[in-house]
């Protein structure tokens, strides 16, 4: 069972040349029954002025970023740390970025990782995964 969904900020919520996506952004609402974590190699500063754009920080029960943890993606320690403060098993978490090399690294520790295209496609190996999107 999926307990935790972790989100790179830069290429998934936020793709630089526009805001934050909304649609994603009212998709993150409706996972109901996980925890919703970033890890992102942005800082903090950066990243929190375009997320509170559409999204509610508090949807998030942690922010991790590599300049706060001395580590950045793909190190696999940046997805222990997360592991460990998110109280999860490398089995009930999932690991999103656009990045292929950054979801091998989380891959390799056990995470189910999905590289990230679109909302479709996101939602269809989400689901596959068993998780279910509500209303």
């Amino acid at each position: 069972m999926i307990k935790a969904i972790i989100f790179d900020f830069y290429g998934v919520l936020y793709t630089g040349n526009s805001d934050v996506d909304a649609e994603l952004a009212g998709y993150l609402k409706k996972l109901n029954n996980v925890d919703l974590a970033i890890i992102s190699n942005a800082s903090i500063s950066y990243l929190r002025p375009r997320l509170e754009q559409t999204t509610p920080l508090s949807l998030f029960k942690e922010i991790f970023t590599s300049y706060e943890l001395n580590v950045a993606k793909p190190d696999p320690r940046i997805f222990k740390i997360a592991l460990e403060k998110l109280r999860t098993q490398p089995e009930e978490t999932v690991f999103i970025d656009d990045k292929i090399g950054h979801v091998q690294s989380a891959s390799e520790l056990g995470i189910s990782g999905i590289v990230y295209k679109n909302l479709k496609q996101l939602n269809q190996e989400l689901a596959d995964l068993g998780v279910n999107v509500g209303d």
